[in-house]
């Protein structure tokens, strides 16, 4: 992945990365996030009228709190096992809307432990016609992509730290559903379309099913091939 990353193309498409490989110029987007997750992912996001709508789950669940970290809604769940004393005060579909609430935060949104849960994301979860119909593939492939566009990027304040601190080292962190960026490395990038790295199986849709086996390859073997072989299997 990182390979691949320091081979951008940096150009003004707010949608898309380009990147080269070898002699080609490949192009991540929307239709090959949805192909590989299965997720439907087509433009534009409404998030129109949620700020209207009583946030429920936050209300019943942790009264008293504005907001809650993951890492509270995870020992919620699990402090809870279903059909004991000290289950859920709502409903068994309350139960599932916590499950699927973490699910979204932790995977598809790439949400670490110490991170605020999204009010707005509550609410669509506890609406049962909403969080049906939710474009929950735009949702996860704008916040991969906006990581992707940003993470080998320095900031004024980074700089500094790097002029304060010489043996500081560098580090990023990916959010969205990057599982899925590398499903599309492993289409585009021939040399994990040898046997060795990965074993594929058409087995149906989405594409990321189809992966039954994978191993990385040693970074700097993958560095002599993916930046000074010409040659496209």
């Amino acid at each position: 992945m990182h390979c691949v990353l320091l081979s951008e193309i940096v150009s003004n498409e707010p949608d898309s990365m380009t990147f080269k490989v070898f002699d080609r110029d490949i192009k991540f987007t929307r239709d090959a996030f949805h192909i590989i997750t299965g997720l439907k992912s087509y433009s534009s996001l409404d998030m129109k009228g949620l700020n209207e709508k009583e946030n429920r789950l936050l209300r019943v669940y942790f009264p008293g709190k504005d907001k809650i970290e993951l890492a509270d809604l995870y020992s919620f769940i699990f402090s809870r096992p279903h059909g004991t004393t000290s289950s859920f005060a709502g409903s068994d579909d309350d139960a599932l809307k916590l499950a699927t609430l973490y699910f979204v935060e932790s995977v598809l949104l790439g949400k670490r432990k110490n991170r605020n849960v999204s009010e707005q994301i509550m609410k669509i979860v506890d609406d049962d016609a909403l969080c049906a119909s939710f474009n929950w593939g735009s949702l996860a492939y704008e916040t991969l992509l906006k990581s992707l566009k940003s993470c080998l990027k320095s900031n004024e304040n980074d700089v500094q730290k790097e002029k304060e601190k010489e043996k500081d080292i560098d580090s990023y962190t990916l959010v969205g559903f990057p599982f899925a960026f590398c499903v599309w490395i492993m289409e585009v990038l021939p040399i994990f379309q040898e046997k060795q790295f990965v074993n594929f199986k058409e087995v149906g849709y989405p594409r990321m099913l189809c992966y039954f086996e994978m191993k990385s390859p040693q970074f700097d073997a993958l560095c002599r091939k993916y930046f000074h072989n010409k040659k496209v299997s």
